[in-house]
């Protein structure tokens, strides 16, 4: 039924007068991986709704970063592509069809991964989920520090478990979250098996192809818990000076994970020299002219149907939660 109105709604000129709506707002969106593989937990966007999405994308708007602000080229409305975390489906699948349509784009990687090849800490839970439903079971159940977790498998999807698990563990401490993924290998007797992810030489392959890539932390650790000076550096600083020697480039930019972030993370942003800070707060960015610091909101695209996520692209997705406040 939520296609049928969006396909009317589109027949009708409503993703028109959407962008009309914006104004001068610009939009900036955050893709993660692209790719064909089945992936429940956390469905990655197929490789063929993606490349629709980049045409009607240069159909309605000029594509910038934010090296464009500051010179606008046309008169089209202003929108901005940024990637995180760095898997390799990226240069594969969706890097060909940035350079088909001759579309700038922004990266952001976590050295770590790059480093040795490892997954972030939601990318292990969303595998370890997805190999434990298919034991099929009832029922995920483990205990950590005593306390018994269980989440029903029968009545959810494997989705709706994940990321009932992501949230718990979102405001939690790196240790804290180690110990649940360790558990739940151990309780089901699980093989780390890790997505691939990006190395040096795919970056450097990125930056000639008109990819900026910037900073996504170190561990991609929830960085408005840290509290201990030399992690919050190592964090933020050391992995700007790692890209930065690494590639060859300057690293001014960076993507904060999982959106979270306080005023520390912020002024520790800008003590570093970090320039623009990508955000993950649902909004359209207001550029406000030239500055020596920018605080850039996003939109995150995780919808598997190409007309959903044009809507989401129109902001429609806000306006509606807007409305119901």
């Amino acid at each position: 039924m939520k296609l049928i109105i969006f396909q009317i709604l589109r027949f009708i000129g409503f993703l028109y007068i959407l962008r009309k709506i914006k104004g001068k707002g610009i939009t900036v969106l955050c893709f993660h991986r692209v790719s064909d593989e089945f992936s429940p937990a956390w469905p990655p966007m197929k490789t063929d709704v993606f490349e629709k999405l980049i045409k009607y994308i240069v159909s309605h708007y000029e594509v910038i970063t934010h090296l464009d602000l500051n010179e606008p080229k046309s008169s089209k409305p202003k929108i901005i592509l940024t990637f995180d975390d760095g898997y390799k489906d990226f240069i594969i699948n969706a890097l060909p069809i940035l350079e088909k349509y001759n579309v700038p784009a922004v990266h952001h990687v976590v050295v770590d991964c790059v480093e040795k090849g490892s997954n972030i800490w939601t990318q292990r839970l969303n595998r370890i989920i997805e190999n434990i439903i298919l034991q099929k079971v009832s029922a995920i159940t483990y205990e950590v520090d005593t306390v018994k977790f269980h989440y029903e498998t029968t009545h959810k999807s494997v989705f709706q478990i994940s990321n009932e698990i992501y949230l718990q563990l979102l405001g939690s401490e790196e240790a804290y979250r180690n110990k649940h993924l360790s558990s739940l290998q151990t309780t089901y007797n699980l093989e780390e098996k890790n997505d691939l992810m990006m190395d040096w030489n795919d970056l450097k392959k990125c930056i000639a192809k008109n990819v900026i890539i910037g900073s996504h932390s170190y561990t991609h650790t929830n960085l408005a818990l840290v509290k201990d000076a030399n992690t919050i550096e190592k964090e933020i600083n050391l992995s700007k000076e790692v890209i930065a020697n690494k590639l060859d480039t300057t690293c001014d930019v960076i993507g904060l994970p999982n959106g979270q972030y306080d005023e520390v993370v912020i002024n520790k942003c800008k003590e570093y020299g970090y320039k623009y800070i990508y955000l993950l707060n649902e909004r359209l960015y207001h550029f406000q002219g030239q500055s020596d610091f920018y605080l850039i909101p996003r939109l995150l695209m995780q919808h598997d149907s190409y007309i959903e996520n044009c809507f989401k692209i129109e902001n429609f997705h806000n306006i509606i939660k807007s409305l119901k406040k």
